[in-house]
């Protein structure tokens, strides 16, 4: 029973460590920071041969929704993902076998940073490029 309970306390733990909302306080940059998050809006809009959707992405301060940085993708967006190392927030927009990643990071001068890598099906994840710092 001990080792079923420590099983489950460690599966736990490593749920709570999977989270795509960052909850840290202080950061030189921004000074008091509030936990962020992406948004994912379906702009209705189809383009290519396979009425490939476009979704529009928006990394947000979640709790004044004040907009950090905003792009449209390709495909549907998704923030389930499990292998963003070191990200503390995480999007995914995925179409057909092939699709883009952005994740936020916390940079060297303790700056937001905001990385972007193509993702394929078959020859997997591209380098990181940094699109935007806060």
């Amino acid at each position: 029973m001990k080792k079923y309970l420590m099983i489950a306390g460690l599966a736990l733990t490593l749920a709570a460590c999977n989270t795509q909302t960052t909850t840290d306080t202080d950061t030189p940059s921004m000074g008091k920071r509030m936990p962020v998050e992406w948004v994912a809006v379906d702009t209705g809009e189809k383009v290519g041969e396979g009425d490939m959707p476009v979704t529009k992405i928006t990394l947000q301060v979640a709790a004044t929704k004040e907009e950090i940085y905003s792009t449209s993708c390709m495909g549907t967006a998704s923030t389930e993902l499990q292998d963003v190392a070191g990200s503390i927030a995480s999007i995914q927009c995925w179409w057909a076998g092939g699709g883009d990643q952005y994740g936020v990071f916390i940079g060297e001068a303790e700056q937001l940073t905001v990385r972007h890598r193509t993702v394929d099906e078959e020859a997997g994840f591209g380098a990181w490029e940094e699109v935007a710092q806060q």
